[in-house]
């Protein structure tokens, strides 16, 4: 029985990170690195469920990178996975604490295609993923420019997160949108934010909250990643129809020990017919799931989804925890 992302709570550590946060700023990022090696292993060997899927996860990408014939960067392991999970978690602490800005441990990748550029006319929609830190970019634009990001998160799985992020800098919940499903009020709200310019922030690999396997069509698309089906939101690329403004693919991978940044033009706009809605969804899925596996085999430990991606909840699990 498959447990859904929202069901596996926020694992108890949140005042491990707020010390461990006053060591960083005390001693720095080099000292806190090497106390995050016990941390991990401590995590990875009482998390059975995070651990099992780290494992499924890093077989799939094994077996895949041999099938294209990729070489992978680096040496693959659930300890490394969850050691480099625990870095991520300190990147976005620096991050809002304003310790990491473009030049300094973040920057543009060089072969990333596109960039979008802040137009006060029309904004734009950002389709990320739990596959890097795409909360850095989030801190980078909020306390470096002018330009508003506004997320859309389904935070209630890591509140006690949020809150500490929000300790380190107010800033840090500030546009934030706070959905358990795209509905039509979230859809006009966003509208607005694009036609003032700014840019709008979502992932395209989380699914709904009440999304199981009863109502899997209506919501999910199944498409091909890491050599078997897996179900993908529907939400974020009707969403992208809907405000009929460029779209654009963006990554922060860690990579020689700097976070770059890989941003792509992915529709503009995003366009959908009545009569081969579901034909075309299927495509621009397909679409964005082989670019999010692409970028696994780039940076493979920096994938965040620990919990089965390839299998939808149990209806009567569902049910009972929603």
């Amino acid at each position: 029985m498959a447990e859904h992302w929202a069901d596996i709570s926020e694992r108890k550590g949140l005042n491990w990170l707020k010390w461990l946060f006053k060591v960083y700023r005390l001693l720095g990022y080099r000292f806190i690195s090497m106390l995050l090696r016990p941390i991990a292993a401590v995590f990875l060997i009482s998390g059975r469920i995070q651990r099992q899927a780290s494992q499924d996860y890093l077989k799939k990408i094994h077996a895949t990178a041999i099938k294209k014939g990729v070489a992978l960067p680096t040496r693959l392991s659930s300890y490394r996975h969850f050691l480099r999970f625990a870095h991520a978690i300190l990147d976005k602490l620096a991050g809002w604490q304003g310790d990491l800005t473009l030049g300094k441990h973040v920057s543009y990748a060089p072969d990333s295609a596109v960039c979008p550029v802040p137009n006060n006319q029309q904004g734009c929609l950002i389709i990320g993923s739990h596959l890097g830190d795409i909360e850095v970019c989030r801190a980078l634009a909020q306390q470096h420019t002018d330009l508003k990001v506004h997320a859309l998160v389904f935070n209630k799985h890591a509140k006690g997160f949020n809150q500490l992020l929000q300790e380190i800098n107010p800033d840090a919940g500030i546009n934030l949108i706070q959905v358990d499903n795209l509905g039509p009020e979230t859809a006009i709200l966003l509208k607005e934010k694009i036609e003032a310019g700014d840019w709008v922030a979502i992932v395209g690999d989380r699914i709904p909250l009440d999304t199981s396997r009863a109502n899997r069509t209506d919501r999910v698309v199944w498409s091909e990643f890491l050599g078997q089906p897996a179900p993908f939101p529907k939400g974020p690329f009707i969403l992208a129809f809907l405000l009929k403004c460029p779209v654009y693919l963006m990554f922060a991978l860690k990579q020689k020990n700097d976070l770059q940044i890989y941003c792509e033009e992915f529709a503009n706009p995003l366009r959908l017919a009545r009569a081969k809605r579901n034909e075309q969804l299927q495509q621009i899925i397909d679409r964005y799931a082989a670019r999010l596996e692409h970028f696994c085999l780039l940076s493979p430990l920096d994938w965040f989804n620990f919990y089965n991606f390839w299998e939808l909840p149990d209806k009567n699990s569902t049910d009972e925890k929603h």
